[in-house]
Parts: C-alpha cells; sequence; structure tokens
C-alpha cells in the first residue's frame, strides 16, 4: 500500500500546499481520497497517470476544497469515454448532480459513476473493491462528514484517512490497529476553542487520537497559515507529490 499526497492544505492555506487529496494505491488498484480546486491537475503533475488509471474516488464531505475538482475528472473521464466511479455521502451525491449544472457541465455527470453511501457512527465497509476494502464512519464537522479507511485485504494493512473533524472517537474507534492515521490539523496548541469552534482540530486533538487509536505513525493534513507544532509522537509530516510506502512504517 501507497500514499501519495497530491495537496496537504485546506481553503485558507497558502496556496502551493493545494487542497488535501492522498491517493492511495493498493497493489494495481488506485483510490483517491478527496478531489479539491486544481486536484486533476495534481494528479496528473504528481503521478502521471489519468482517469482510466483510478479505481475509485471517495469524498469525506461536501465543501468546496474538497469536491470542487470533480467536474474537471468528469470533463476528462468523457473525453476518454470513460466512467468515474466517486463514492460520497448521499447529499453529497445530490451536490455534484447540482455543482456539474452549475458549471454547465450536466451532459458530463454521466460519465461519473455517483454512488451514495450509508454511514454511521460504528464503523462499516461502504465499497468493495479488487484486493482491498472501503470502511468509513461519521466524523465530526460543522457539516456531515465521514472518516474513510483502506483496508489492503491481503496484508490486513490499512490507512485512515480523518477528512475534516473535531476530535471524534469514531475516528480513532475506525483507525484503530491500522498503519497510518492521516489527520486534519486547522490549529495549533491553544486554538482548540477556535477550531471546535467551526468543526476542526488542533495538532494536539489530531496526536491525541493517533494515540488513542494506536496506530503506528499520524500524518497531519489540511495546514492552515500557520506552520503546524506538534509536541510530541511519531509524526511523518507530507510535502505536495511526496509518497509514502505504508508497509515500510
Amino acid at each position: 500500500m501507497r500514499l501519495t499526497f497530491l495537496g496537504v492544505g485546506g481553503w485558507v492555506s497558502s496556496p502551493w500546499l493545494n487542497m488535501a487529496s492522498i491517493l492511495v494505491t493498493v497493489g494495481n488498484r488506485r483510490i483517491l481520497l478527496d478531489a479539491g480546486e486544481g486536484i486533476y491537475r495534481q494528479y496528473r503533475r504528481c503521478t502521471g497517470l489519468d482517469v482510466g488509471d483510478l479505481d475509485l474516488v471517495v469524498l469525506s464531505h461536501g465543501h468546496g476544497d474538497h469536491v470542487l475538482g470533480i467536474p474537471s475528472f468528469a470533463l476528462m473521464a468523457g473525453s476518454q469515454n470513460r466512467r468515474l466511479r466517486v463514492i460520497a455521502m448521499d447529499y453529497v451525491v445530490r451536490d455534484i448532480r447540482r455543482l456539474m449544472r452549475d458549471v454547465h457541465l450536466e451532459k458530463y455527470t454521466r460519465f461519473l459513476r455517483l454512488i451514495a453511501a450509508s454511514v454511521g457512527d460504528e464503523p462499516r465497509i461502504i465499497y468493495e473493491g479488487n484486493g482491498y476494502q472501503v470502511w468509513a464512519s461519521t466524523a465530526a464537522h460543522s457539516i456531515p462528514s465521514m472518516a474513510i479507511k483502506v483496508m489492503e485485504n491481503s496484508t490486513g494493512q490499512c490507512i485512515v484517512y480523518s477528512g475534516d473533524t473535531m476530535p471524534s472517537d469514531n475516528v480513532a474507534r475506525l483507525a484503530r490497529g491500522c498503519n497510518v492515521l492521516i489527520h486534519e490539523i486547522s490549529g495549533n496548541p491553544g486554538m482548540e476553542t477556535e477550531a471546535h469552534a467551526v468543526g476542526h482540530s488542533t495538532t494536539d486533538d489530531a496526536r491525541h487520537i493517533a494515540e488513542m487509536a494506536g496506530v503506528k505513525y499520524l500524518i497531519p493534513i489540511h495546514y492552515y497559515i500557520k506552520n503546524p507544532i506538534i509536541n510530541r509522537g511519531r509524526i511523518l509530516v507530507p510535502l505536495e507529490c511526496s509518497s509514502v510506502d505504508v508497509g515500510e512504517l
């Protein structure tokens, strides 16, 4: 299992960080987690791959920095006469259909195979691919959001991506026993009140959830303007276009 970070920022981050988006490679299958503005370009630039090389896109929630790249993926899928599988919570599926209409690309919606995921507090499988499973549970954001787990069947290796969330026992439960937790950090220690008020976490929050889950490594993502400050723990800070082999951690 391999992780490639197409972007590590949020909507109010420095622009060169790009929107948070992770490509998970399991064998010869590729799962893209979140697709904000400009992520199609990042996907092509960082990997040299194209839409036909993707098995699945999973969207954590409906905020623009996580979904606004979908029209570009749909357009490029259409240009190659392919259909791209996209799984998300039911309201996000409706939002994507509306977004395609609003940007006057409604005819390209047919190149998206939109799948509504049923998600609850307890981890559940939302998709089974060739050699992998995708699990999810609800997170604790300002709008409905889900945390996502990708597990490789043959090795049992798994990673969890929190999406946008306040500290959540659901996320810790989903990540229990996994190699890596990729957790959003939208504030530094001492900014908890401000971060929680808008459904986000601080670096201390993310570290605490990683400790609860017992993961080997915490990978922070969704940085804002200030550089992240992490007090202790086994931390791996990703750079744009960088890759990590989960089995080597």
